[in-house]
């Protein structure tokens, strides 16, 4: 799904990627605990290094918004995950590509007016 939004231009200006693992509380009572944990930074780690060109930076959250136990407290991991969405994004120049020409006057307003 990534390579495809990359591949369809809607990822454009290196942002940020957060990577979330919600329910946190119950990954932590899982039997599986340890493997969800593996794979969790597995893709972490695999979707940095294919879209390390895309992304100005990957990281990844784990996240306890409501849990169901306490295992952990309420709300763990969102102050992070929202301080990363606050932070300042990389500011990237864009080049607005040049509109062809054309030899009808409507055609030619296309270049004048925004987009």
């Amino acid at each position: 799904m990534v390579q495809a939004m990359i591949e369809g231009g809607a990822i454009a200006t290196q942002p940020r990627l957060a990577i979330v693992l919600t329910k946190f509380d119950l990954v932590l009572e899982s039997n599986d605990r340890q493997r969800a944990e593996t794979d969790f930074a597995s893709l972490v780690a695999d979707l940095g290094r294919l879209f390390a060109d895309a992304f100005s930076t990957v990281q990844s959250f784990r996240v306890a918004a409501s849990p169901k136990s306490d295992v952990i407290a309420r709300g763990a991991g969102v102050p992070e995950l929202f301080t990363f969405w606050l932070g300042a994004a990389p500011i990237v120049a864009t080049v607005r590509p040049a509109a062809p020409g054309s030899e009808r006057v409507f055609g030619r307003l296309s270049a004048v007016l925004p987009a």
